[in-house]
């Protein structure tokens, strides 16, 4: 009996007990639920089965039973090959892990219903295509061919061209960290041509594959490093959100102040004066100063409201064209001495009678004006409302469009978080508490509609939203 196949038998025995012990250690403890662990767990089921089935052969070699290694030759080529194909389906979303869209569609379940197809296929045709020149003695393996070896080394070798491929296209965005278990498989690979070459009879694979599963534990499917690093991300969101609110309530009393000040200061000009222009100039202050107050300890109860989940929807009947000229008058009073030309359009589809909760949308529109007055300087600030109506419904599209400072492309997702204002530092003598958005968008999912924002540094920005609204009568209103 050749010494290899005693070889190859130990080798088979201490990788196949190593990665069972490794497939225990995984399954017992608590991991992500993402689509790299599930790719992993796969993995480390198909290397015990590879190794399982190594095992099997080499023993059926040392035994001489040939008509069995027939088989096992071909089951060992599906096995080995299914694991490639996997590890080429890891490095393949951990490439394209920069786009949502595709990361998603691989994390669906169709993606490994695809994967075990393809193995299906591979498997029949290595059972039954023609296996040529299979030569054993003394238990080792030392030639074969024919059109089913052909589909093994040709299945061996796709694998890594195309994770090559893979790599070098996405090579700025990849993490390098996630492809170093590929890097390993691709020189064993050539140690293994090597070896196959002087030394036909010694499986070297089944070490690859077994020490890849040992790197991806360590190095990157790691459950215990990964719960480490949720509960590090977890604490600084928690740190932040302190630190935020710490902010938020330090400069409250500023805040705050402000229109009281100026509430108080303009009531003590008004007692004293008997001049009607002035007090009248003066009363229109006072209201200004009056509706900023109210945003502010609107926008504090509002908050606390959404955090508690005590918000409800209240509908009834309104006068959508009503609201929309208190709007507009509001609109205006904020502007003051701005050189801003502001405009009003309400489509003549839009009903004049709608059915839903007057005061949220009213809240919605408001922020959105108020956000885009406040961020221009200069220019035009334009309201628009458009529908499509589908029946008894009044799909709303809201838009408000500025020719203001803009937003950068790093600030656009996260100024719809509390407390959050962009280029704050830059924007320190503007009033506000960064609530505004952050209501809008608590309030628009709340009412089952979308919000999203287009826009570009220094040329403006639009806000849109859609509201579903149910039409109590049919009449068109003019434009305002």
């Amino acid at each position: 009996m050749g010494h290899f196949a005693y070889i190859n038998l130990a080798t088979a025995i201490c990788c196949f007990l190593f990665s069972v012990f490794l497939s225990i250690i995984y399954f017992t403890k608590k991991n992500m639920n993402n689509i790299e662990n599930k790719i992993y767990r796969h993995l480390l089921i198909l290397n015990d089965i590879e190794l399982l089935v190594s095992l099997i052969y080499d023993v059926l070699a040392i035994k001489n039973n040939y008509s069995a290694l027939y088989v096992m030759i071909r089951v060992y080529a599906a096995s080995s090959s299914a694991y490639l194909f996997c590890l080429f389906f890891y490095i393949l979303v951990v490439s394209t892990e920069h786009n949502e869209k595709l990361y998603k569609v691989f994390n669906k379940n169709i993606s490994f219903i695809v994967f075990y197809a393809i193995i299906t296929i591979l498997s029949v045709l290595y059972l039954l295509l023609p296996l040529t020149d299979f030569v054993v003695n003394n238990g080792e393996l030392l030639a074969m061919s024919g059109p089913s070896i052909y589909l093994y080394y040709f299945c061996m070798g796709l694998p890594f061209f195309s994770s090559i491929v893979v790599i070098a296209f996405n090579k700025k965005k990849i993490n390098v960290k996630k492809v170093i278990p590929f890097y390993v498989m691709l020189f064993f690979g050539i140690v293994a041509v090597i070896t196959y070459v002087l030394l036909p009879q010694y499986f070297v694979l089944q070490l690859a594959f077994t020490l890849i599963s040992y790197l991806m534990f360590f190095t990157i499917e790691n459950p215990d490093m990964k719960m480490v690093n949720e509960l590090t991300l977890a604490k600084t969101q928690a740190e932040h959100a302190f630190n935020a609110k710490s902010d938020f309530l330090s400069s409250m009393s500023h805040e705050l102040r402000t229109p009281l000040n100026a509430i108080i200061g303009l009531t003590s000009i008004i007692k004293d004066s008997t001049d009607l222009n002035e007090i009248h100039s003066e009363i229109g202050s006072i209201a200004l100063s009056s509706e900023k107050l109210l945003e502010l300890v609107d926008g504090i109860l509002e908050v606390n409201e959404l955090d508690t989940n005590n918000v409800t929807i209240i509908e009834k009947e309104y006068d959508f064209r009503e609201l929309i000229s208190h709007i507009e008058s509001t609109a205006k009073l904020r502007i003051d001495n701005k050189p801003i030309d502001f405009s009003c359009i309400v489509s003549p589809k839009v009903s004049r009678k709608l059915y839903g909760d007057k005061e949220k949308i009213k809240i919605i529109i408001n922020n959105l004006v108020s956000n885009a007055i406040k961020y221009t300087e200069e220019g035009s600030v334009e309201l628009s409302v458009d529908c499509l109506n589908n029946k008894d419904r009044c799909n709303l599209r809201i838009s408000v469009s500025d020719t203001g400072k803009g937003i950068k492309e790093d600030d656009v997702e996260r100024i719809f978080s509390k407390f959050y204002r962009a280029e704050e530092d830059k924007d320190s003598n503007i009033e506000g508490a960064g609530l505004g958005l952050s209501i809008t968008k608590s309030l628009v999912e709340l009412m089952n509609g979308k919000i999203s924002v287009n826009s570009n540094l220094d040329q403006g920005s639009t806000f849109t939203v859609t509201i579903s609204q149910k039409i109590v009568e049919e009449n068109n209103t003019e434009i305002l």
